[in-house]
């Protein structure tokens, strides 16, 4: 009787470990990863993401973040894991708030690699947007 009441206090607690170790996983996973989209103005626009704003008659305008992002367009990017995100345009810039220090952008052929150098800083925002031209 004791053997099985030991042998049953030892399943429970592997599934406790096994509980909590999912658990500092999914914590891990959400508090490493960042979403990205890439589009060129006119798809940010369209979809929501960004916003002219400013200028005179049409010129000058700078485009903004609207602070609506649409999660069918963002991928999702564990930066423990992968540090670059290439871009299919000889041209990009990040429009959101990422630390310039923390962030290069690297040609490559004809596309642009985005490389993060610091994680930590890059994901402070967890929500990057690349314009292409």
């Amino acid at each position: 009787t004791k053997v099985q009441e030991g042998e049953q206090r030892i399943e429970a607690q592997a599934e406790t470990i096994e509980t909590q170790t999912a658990a500092i996983e999914d914590q891990r996973s959400e508090l490493v990863t960042v979403y990205y989209t890439i589009g060129t103005k006119k798809e940010l626009k369209e979809a929501g993401v960004v916003v002219a704003k400013g200028g005179i008659l049409g010129l000058g305008r700078t485009l903004t973040l609207t602070g609506t992002f649409p999660p069918a367009l963002f991928t999702a990017l564990d930066t423990d894991q992968e540090t670059v995100i290439r871009i299919a345009a000889e041209e990009a810039r990040v429009l959101s708030d990422q630390p310039v220090s923390s962030y290069e952008l690297v040609p490559v052929g004809k596309e642009l690699d985005l490389r993060i150098v610091d994680p930590q800083a890059f994901r402070t925002v967890k929500h990057v947007v690349i314009l292409k031209s």
